[in-house]
């Protein structure tokens, strides 16, 4: 926090809510990691630069407090396992200029930069950090392409607050911590993600009628937090054969760890651990669906129709929101998917059993999930029905 401060020549970090977690999350990561040297020095610099984004954010909010004002409450919230089709339907509604989408440029930096005229700054560092993943986990971006100025997860402003859904356990082995924010609620956290929507929202000339669009996995079990600090939005669940989905997540989170400096990566422990943390994430989910404000919608869609039939997938999500799918935002839509080529950074290939998993396992993690959505039986069963 010092050098944070020191950083950017202010103090002011606003609720220091966000200190406990932090000291969980650098003392578990630092005595769980496994980190080399260059890992440890990697996460004192994503801890740092959430750090000045707070004390960018609280200055502006000092100055400008109508920040607090912008209307968020109504967003479309892409939610599911990673690797089910979420990315593809944000990207997709995000191509639609009646909507507001999250940049990657300014999901990794909310606060404008002194000095920086047309944010060119806050794109080169995020054009730069792809490009360190192009040189050193070209398996990361094949897996999860990106853009400065392509829709991204808002899981990246979430990392900010430290008590929210599990990211910092994706990216970093951190079991403790894990455990330690299992037992805690996660409104801090989306209270502080729709406080940094407002900002964004501030920055780019208000909402003019645009509601967001979001997508992170890692709201799938905090369905609760998410719809109590947005109690108008449509909650979008995405569904695809649970076999498939396990091991392509295994092998994107074992990607996105050996990039943050790892030095050894047990990935059958690692498949233990995902199988245990995203069949939970579901039971809470259901469990949740349950209680959630009278003002939420949920509709669930099915990865086959994500692929083959998007507009109409499209076309069901803009009827559960109240909005028109005009012939715009289709033309863009169809534009950014002539346009955008997932394998552009390679193909991302994975096996369940590099994992220690096997189908049966993932069954018997997921039995409750595949009675609730059958198709997401994995082939081999679905073939035998």
């Amino acid at each position: 926090m010092e050098a944070a401060a020191a950083t950017c020549g202010l103090s002011d970090f606003g609720p220091d809510d966000f200190a406990t977690p932090l000291q969980a999350l650098t003392d578990s990561a630092r005595e769980q990691g496994h980190l080399t040297p260059e890992g440890l020095e990697g996460l004192r610099t994503d801890i740092l630069r959430q750090l000045v984004n707070r004390l960018r954010y609280q200055h502006d909010l000092a100055r400008h407090p109508e920040i607090a004002d912008e209307k968020v409450d109504d967003p479309v919230v892409v939610i599911g396992m990673p690797r089910t089709g979420t990315t593809k339907v944000q990207r997709s509604l995000a191509a639609d200029p009646g909507l507001q989408s999250l940049q990657l440029y300014r999901a990794v930096s909310p606060a404008p930069l002194p000095g920086d005229e047309g944010d060119a700054q806050r794109i080169a560092m995020a054009a730069g950090f792809i490009e360190v993943l192009k040189q050193t986990s070209p398996e990361f971006l094949a897996a999860h392409p990106m853009d400065p100025m392509e829709a991204e997860e808002e899981m990246w402003i979430q990392l900010g607050a430290y008590d929210g859904p599990a990211s910092w356990g994706m990216f970093y082995r951190a079991p403790s911590y894990v455990q330690w924010l299992q037992g805690r609620s996660k409104a801090n956290s989306y209270h502080y993600l729709r406080s940094q929507l407002q900002y964004l929202q501030w920055q780019d000339g208000g909402r003019r009628n645009r509601p967001w669009v979001l997508k992170t996995p890692l709201h799938l079990g905090s369905l609760d937090a998410l719809c109590e600090a947005f109690p108008s939005a449509v909650a979008v669940h995405c569904h695809r054969d649970i076999a498939i989905a396990m091991a392509s997540t295994c092998r994107l989170i074992e990607t996105a760890r050996a990039v943050r400096g790892a030095a050894a990566i047990d990935r059958v422990e690692l498949g233990a651990y995902l199988s245990e943390f995203w069949s939970q994430e579901w039971r809470r989910n259901l469990a949740q669906r349950a209680t959630l404000p009278a003002g939420v919608t949920v509709l669930d869609v099915d990865y086959a129709d994500i692929i083959a039939d998007t507009d109409s997938v499209l076309q069901s999500i803009y009827d559960a929101r109240g909005l028109a799918l005009t012939d715009t935002a289709r033309q863009r839509v169809a534009a950014w998917a002539k346009t955008s080529d997932p394998n552009r950074f390679g193909r991302h290939i994975y096996r369940l059993d590099d994992y220690g998993l096997s189908v049966s396992d993932v069954l018997a993690a997921f039995d409750f999930y595949v009675a609730r959505f059958p198709t997401t039986a994995p082939a081999q069963q679905r073939s035998h029905s």
